[in-house]
């Protein structure tokens, strides 16, 4: 079966992923209307206390919650972490990327290891990927990255390390380390694509034609702007908006989007703002 491109998105698609993306942003399902507010429990780092509270689990959460746990490995006087990444955020973050239900979340992880590697051993390993000089295949290197906190998050059996959670892998990197070229792994997107369907095997294929269609989608997405922060620190803010991390993320839906095997449910919201623009047709 041969590997399918991924297509020259239209601008009316890119439009409508965009507003999509500007509602997961915000913590807005963009299919129902619904915030995405979940009860996490949250711990201190500064009093060593714990405290339960409802939190909206937006893209710009998720954002502020990862990558000041990364930079404040690095530079720990300039980004304060008040609450590290814990059991409890990455239970609702797997929820809320959909990669809990029992179709798409594969063994269970070792979520205790996949910390320890997240408050230690990520600063190393983004440091080496740092020092590659950029060139057009910079993406394999975060190949590496992905792999290395899979093999963190699997629980290990023999001497010869797993690797089974590269899809939680490339969902949290895509916000711990947004300036990284990270595309989320998606199991409907790689179908599409007809690649293999086991993701060890495929995602070396799936990164080549993502990274193909990014850029042949980009003079499209570079048109489409980061919305502004309200609790990102604003050099994280900066060092994400200069990286692409958006037009990605609009690139993220817009192939999820394509690839669904049924038409996604669009709440009223986004088809107002969608049809704003006239000149903007499905």
């Amino acid at each position: 079966m041969s590997k399918l491109q991924v297509p020259n998105f239209t601008l009316s698609a890119l439009h409508l992923a965009h507003i999509c993306s500007l509602e997961t942003w915000q913590g807005i399902n963009y299919s129902s209307g619904k915030k995405f507010d979940e009860q996490l429990i949250l711990y201190n780092s500064e009093s060593k206390s714990t405290s339960t509270k409802e939190v909206r689990l937006s893209d710009e959460y998720f954002l502020h919650r990862c990558a000041t746990q990364l930079h404040h490995l690095l530079k720990p006087n300039a980004f304060i972490n008040t609450y590290p990444l814990n059991d409890s955020f990455i239970d609702k973050f797997r929820k809320v990327a959909g990669i809990r239900g029992a179709q798409r979340r594969g063994p269970t992880p070792d979520i205790a290891n996949g910390l320890t590697y997240l408050k230690r051993t990520v600063k190393t390993d983004y440091r080496d990927y740092k020092k590659v000089p950029l060139s057009s295949s910079k993406y394999v290197g975060s190949l590496v990255l992905i792999n290395n906190l899979s093999i963190a998050f699997t629980v290990q059996t023999n001497q010869i390390p797993a690797s089974n959670h590269l899809m939680l892998s490339t969902r949290l990197l895509f916000f711990v380390m947004p300036d990284v070229l990270i595309f989320n792994y998606s199991p409907e997107i790689a179908k599409k694509l007809k690649l293999s369907g086991d993701t060890k095997k495929d995602i070396k294929d799936y990164y080549d034609l993502l990274w193909d269609g990014f850029n042949r989608n980009w003079d499209l997405l570079k048109n489409f702007e980061m919305p502004p922060a309200t609790c990102l620190d604003e050099k994280l803010w900066d060092l994400t908006k200069d990286a692409g991390w958006w037009q990605r993320r609009v690139y993220d839906l817009a192939l999820k989007q394509y690839s669904s095997a049924v038409p996604i449910n669009i709440s009223d919201r986004v088809k107002s703002r969608f049809y704003k623009l006239p000149q903007i047709m499905i």
